[in-house]
């Protein structure tokens, strides 16, 4: 009879998990973790390379951010110079007149909390057709 008992009691608490494995709280890792780069990056709406013949466009939705600002950089990959622009949702410009030769970059902080949100796009061209070849990133600030 005894021996039923034992047996019975050791077959049902290995199959409940009564047995002396346990878990604890003070088990678990508790030290911070480093925050990842792609945690810090998700504020960018624009992060991509064009090549175009003589205008382009790159598009951007952006629809507000906590200081209603974003950080525009233009960078010239190519071998030709060529401008570029910034135009907001229905049309209108709010940064133009600006050069980029090749292997430079031009980088703006434009506030644009005044404007509508939806989809705005940076326009390179340059005037005699020539290829162009440009990285454009955009974060919201």
């Amino acid at each position: 009879m005894f021996k039923k008992i034992v047996v019975g009691s050791i077959l049902v608490s290995s199959i409940t998990g009564l047995s002396s494995t346990y878990a604890s709280a003070a088990s678990i890792d508790h030290t911070p973790k480093k925050v990842t780069a792609f945690a810090a990056q998700s504020d960018i709406i624009l992060e991509e390379e064009e090549t175009f013949r003589g205008d382009g466009k790159f598009y951007f939705d952006y629809y507000g951010s906590e200081d209603g600002e974003i950080r525009v950089f233009v960078e010239n990959t190519g071998s030709n110079p060529f401008e570029f622009k910034i135009v907001k949702p229905g049309g209108g410009t709010i940064a133009s007149g600006y050069t980029v030769k090749p292997g430079k970059s031009v980088t703006l902080t434009l506030d644009v909390s005044h404007y509508k949100t939806g989809t705005y796009y940076i326009r390179c061209q340059n005037d005699d057709g020539a290829k162009i070849k440009a990285f454009a990133k955009v974060r919201a600030l």
